[in-house]
């Protein structure tokens, strides 16, 4: 991650400690609660975030000056707050930093294939009033590794393309998009291991529908009807490719040839479309979880604690 260019010499104007102050309050006034919703969704936890959000704002104001406008000032502060962040969490002790392998995700029986979520009657939002799902979601995100997790907060939660967040995080793109599907392949295991698929015992089962954005079934040669008496081995060559490219598939990223090849597979292989169907759903709540709001009492108390430090 490059930080902001230097600016000075640049101007012939020597800005001041008041004119410093007035510009970090039009800074964090319009930015606190953009920062704080991130850092609530990176952290997890109110504190942690806080304490998030003033460190951030706290670089941000020693490296005001420094700022000449090469990015978006959003993706400066970003920036800024995903590197204290990963500094924060190493000082933790045995926070998970390890690699997720897609073979891992590859499922192995029914029980791992559906979110048992039908796909129709209620938004995201509706189904997110549900505490159990969202808990068990956020859970399931926290569980991530730190990389990982990032990747999936900003391309998913924040709506960053990914580009920024290649940009943010110093990643090439192709990185970031390979991050951003291994980190939904694991959010969409978790859920099934706490109780959103497999059986009818089930907590959530028929009680829940979401609706996201399917691609229509299309009857043509080239999608064959399916039989479903035959068993699929999800171990297969074809199938493990066909998961490579999911996220890109979802996202409309892939050539129109290899988006019909994977619309023919799916057609044959009935597990790998309910694979599909659980991995869209798990991507739809992702993006509609509820952002943490930062109530004007906490926004007033961060930003008196962010300039005492400063003329400390």
């Amino acid at each position: 991650m490059v930080p902001p260019r230097s600016s000075q010499g640049t101007s012939k104007h020597t800005p001041t400690a008041a004119d410093l102050q007035n510009a970090f309050d039009t800074l964090y006034r319009d930015h606190v609660d953009l920062m704080y919703r991130y850092a609530s969704r990176l952290c997890g936890e109110t504190e942690a975030a806080k304490d998030l959000v003033q460190e951030t704002f706290l670089n941000a104001y020693r490296g005001f000056k420094r700022f000449r406008g090469d990015a978006r000032i959003s993706t400066w502060l970003y920036t800024i707050a995903s590197r204290a962040c990963l500094r924060m969490r190493r000082r933790r002790k045995g926070e998970p930093d390890h690699e997720l392998s897609l073979e891992e995700f590859v499922p192995t029986n029914d029980g791992e294939l559906r979110l048992q979520i039908p796909v129709e009657d209620l938004s995201p939002e509706q189904v997110l009033h549900n505490k159990q799902l969202r808990q068990a979601l956020n859970d399931a995100i926290d569980r991530l590794p730190p990389k990982y997790k990032m990747v999936l907060v900003l391309r998913d939660m924040e709506g960053l393309s990914a580009k920024e967040v290649g940009t943010i995080m110093g990643l090439q793109e192709r990185a970031v998009k390979s991050r951003l599907h291994r980190a939904r392949l694991f959010v969409r295991r978790e859920l099934s291991r706490q109780g959103l698929a497999g059986g009818p015992s089930s907590p959530i089962r028929h009680r829940f529908q979401v609706k996201t954005t399917t691609m229509p079934k299309r009857q043509t040669p080239n999608h064959p009807p399916r039989s479903t008496s035959e068993p699929h081995r999800h171990r297969s060559g074809h199938c493990l490719r066909i998961l490579r490219a999911l996220s890109a598939f979802i996202d409309d990223e892939l050539p129109r040839q290899v988006c019909q090849e994977i619309r023919q597979h799916l057609g044959a292989c009935p597990r790998c479309e309910e694979f599909v169907t659980s991995l869209r759903q798990t991507v739809s709540l992702c993006r509609h979880i509820p952002a943490p709001v930062l109530s004007p009492r906490d926004r007033a108390l961060m930003r008196e604690k962010i300039l005492a430090a400063v003329r400390r």
